[in-house]
């Protein structure tokens, strides 16, 4: 898919499944689901545990089966609120917690205490 088209194929959809067998390092495709508004499914793996609060800003799958995942999707189908309610705050966790511009200064801020460890290094030694 052509990155210019992904925004429109995520909005598109109703609900956001990544049922992952494995480690996600940090979940970038879940927060991208989060910010198009999406309520999101996920295996709890890797950084996505960092991201998704449980029945707050997405699901958690427990297990990772194909029934227990279509329970949840089901549960979201059946519970338009529920669904509303998860999109809602899963949107606003991507846009005030994950925003580049947020993300950025945060590095900046890391990599400036280093600057400043490494100089007061410097000096005492």
């Amino acid at each position: 898919v052509d990155e210019r088209d992904l925004p429109d194929l995520c909005r598109s959809a109703d609900i956001f499944v990544l049922p992952s067998l494995y480690g996600e390092s940090f979940g970038i495709v879940v927060l991208e689901a989060m910010a198009s508004g999406l309520p999101v499914i996920a295996s709890p793996v890797g950084g996505v545990r960092e991201v998704i609060k449980n029945c707050v800003n997405g699901i958690l799958l427990k297990e990772k089966s194909p029934r227990s995942i279509a329970l949840q999707v089901l549960k979201l189908y059946q519970n338009p609120r529920l669904r509303k309610s998860l999109a809602l705050k899963a949107r606003k966790t991507a846009v005030e917690r994950y925003d580049w511009k947020i993300v950025a200064k945060k590095v900046e801020k890391v990599y400036e205490k280093i600057l400043q460890e490494r100089i007061s290094y410097a000096i005492t030694c």
